[in-house]
């Protein structure tokens, strides 16, 4: 989806024999003939960009199009918009499956590419329907298909739709990628590992003046005693052990005892891990376990991964407590998947409408000018249309990265950050404000924000935080095509899709890099090393953005509508290795939303 895509879905209506109330019917004269039900839908040209999500998940072009999957079109005796206090006919599901029913490439019957969707059930009575689908995942890189299972790509919801009936029933969720805050072996791996590093027979007790720095910067303790959390992920642990043997390397004192304490540490590290003669640290397993691919493996970001030691060992540390602020690991969510919503009367005819009307026609209004039998399906009903087109049931998030303009770029002890256009790539994008939504994908329709009630409160606790890995400029590029931090210009947009997030509620975005330049720098809660990822945050106020249409004016984040923000970097100070609490009521921003606005994607007619 892109922010002057739109879908505009139309639907001819048909009636199956079925065993409807018939009190409830406007047509009581029903007969059990089927009416042909066929859905269109237009999908527009749009320019190509090189987006997340990719071109070929959002469908920016028709050649995009991914078809339909979970079709469900719900029938109501209501004259109007249908609200979750309606109650719908007895109704079968339509079809849409990715057998190739409703999907495949755009049609040539016309320019703007629609499709028939033949065979609907409805009963008569009917004036008015709900429209649900979803994008089938069916997206091909190069030769290579993308399994529909996977989630990071397609993104996830959890829903009802085809289960319930009643819109009250209704609700779209955010998928947690993880519901546990069990430590995963590969974590208790590296905790152990870094354990008995720590544990090196003397370190702990050496008088000698280097070795006791070295050890209290390892156990990240202050002059208080104090430790601090550190990042558990296998990219921070192999680059802390990295850097200890480099300094455990450089011993040279008269001091046998301190000598010996250095060779044991750096025979620890090798332990778990193989250095080559330039000192670089790979790491390897611990009693069997892989020590690499965490938290990758579970799915989260580097910065959900956090270590602290207890007076005897590190442990691994899962979520937020008065001693470990950080995000708990059942915070995470994928991005939202490509879902579609229709809330609309109907037009009706008691003729079949040609298909060469959608052919000649240059304006929907012109097509629905076909359908002169009334706005109520009967037994007559040949073939109906939906009046308001089918829109995106969610949101896109656009982020443009602005140039670097501070000179000098400085870290948070106020050193000069070595700067080049490739070195520090844009790697994830995560976002709050993610609740459940209901029928009409509006967080409001589920559960109410509780008079008096901030973010600080329980109702945070619910908040779930969107994680997209995926914004690479073009997935097929493999490790390359980044958007990169650039004090040359502007770099390109990284799209997401969210839910919609309450009215005059802030929102917390945070952005993923990593230091690819070989240089560490200083961030807000220790030592970024090269290889490793941190965390830059910022928070949006709904009220400051530029954005004028009523129905997303005081949101962040609106269903079928676009939010564009335009960040800026201006220094390396509020950088996080670990992922902060981002439910808490102050953090340290990292990013400035210079300019963001909302926008709605132009309506869509056909075209000749």
């Amino acid at each position: 989806m892109k922010k002057e895509v739109f879908i505009a879905i139309i639907v001819m209506l048909a009636v199956f024999t079925g065993c409807a109330d018939h009190d409830e019917l406007v047509d009581n004269d029903a007969s059990d003939m089927p009416v042909a039900v066929n859905l269109a839908f237009s999908m527009p040209t749009a320019s190509k960009s090189m987006t997340r999500m990719a071109d070929s998940v959002v469908q920016t072009t028709p050649d995009c199009y991914r078809g339909l999957k979970e079709v469900r079109i719900i029938p109501f005796k209501v004259t109007g918009l249908i609200g979750s206090e309606n109650l719908p006919f007895v109704y079968d599901v339509a079809g849409g499956d990715e057998s190739g029913r409703v999907s495949g490439k755009p049609s040539a019957l016309t320019p703007s590419a629609y499709y028939y969707y033949p065979d609907c059930p409805f009963w008569s009575g009917t004036t008015s329907v709900l429209f649900y689908a979803r994008g089938a995942n069916s997206v091909k890189v190069g030769v290579d298909a993308i399994p529909a299972t996977d989630k990071t790509y397609y993104g996830s919801t959890v829903t009802n739709y085809m289960d319930v009936s009643s819109p009250a029933q209704i609700q779209f969720s955010p998928e947690q990628i993880l519901q546990t805050t069990d430590v995963h072996s590969r974590a208790q791996a590296l905790a152990d590992y870094l354990t008995a590093i720590a544990s090196t027979t003397g370190w702990s007790v050496s008088e000698d003046p280097k070795l006791k720095a070295l050890y209290k910067d390892f156990i990240h303790q202050d002059d208080n005693r104090n430790n601090a959390v550190i990042g558990g992920s296998s990219a921070c642990v192999r680059a802390f052990v990295e850097e200890l043997y480099r300094e455990a390397g450089k011993q040279e004192t008269a001091d046998a005892a301190a000598t010996a304490v250095a060779a044991a540490i750096r025979n620890n590290i090798q332990a778990g891990a193989s250095v080559d003669d330039q000192g670089k640290v790979t790491l390897t397993n611990w009693n069997g376990t892989e020590l690499t691919g965490y938290p990758a493996v579970i799915g989260l970001p580097d910065g959900a991964a956090a270590l602290k030691w207890n007076g005897k060992a590190f442990e691994s540390h899962t979520q937020t407590s008065v001693e470990t602020s950080i995000t708990s690991l059942d915070h995470f969510a994928y991005p939202a998947e490509l879902c579609y919503y229709g809330n609309s009367t109907i037009k009706t005819s008691s003729e079949d409408v040609d298909k060469t009307v959608y052919q000649n026609a240059t304006t929907w209004s012109e097509v629905l000018g076909n359908y002169k039998a009334g706005t109520v399906i009967t037994s007559a009903t040949k073939s109906a249309a939906m009046v308001s087109p089918v829109q995106y049931g969610v949101a896109q998030l656009s982020v443009r990265l602005k140039q670097v303009v501070a000179a000098p770029f400085l870290d948070a002890n106020g050193d000069i950050v070595s700067f080049a256009d490739n070195y520090y790539p844009l790697t994830a994008v995560i976002v709050g404000g993610q609740y459940p939504v209901g029928f009409d994908f509006r967080p409001e329709t589920v559960q109410s924000w509780p008079e008096g009630e901030t973010e600080s409160e329980k109702m945070t606790d619910k908040m779930l935080f969107v994680y997209d890995p995926q914004v690479k400029t073009d997935k097929s590029a493999g490790t390359a095509g980044y958007y990169c931090l650039s004090s040359s210009g502007d770099t390109g947009t990284a799209n997401t899709l969210v839910l919609q997030t309450y009215e005059k509620k802030n929102v917390r975005v945070v952005l993923e890099f990593e230091n690819r330049s070989d240089k560490k720098f200083m961030g807000h809660d220790g030592i970024v090393y090269p290889g490793t990822k941190f965390y830059l945050l910022g928070e949006v106020n709904p009220a400051m953005g530029t954005n004028t249409s009523p129905d997303s004016k005081n949101r962040v984040f609106t269903q079928d509508f676009t939010t564009t923000f335009d960040v800026q970097v201006e220094s390396f100070k509020g950088a996080y290795n670990v992922m902060p609490d981002l439910l808490a009521p102050r953090m340290e921003i990292g990013v400035k939303v210079v300019n963001w606005e909302t926008i709605r994607p132009t309506t869509v007619e056909l075209q000749k």
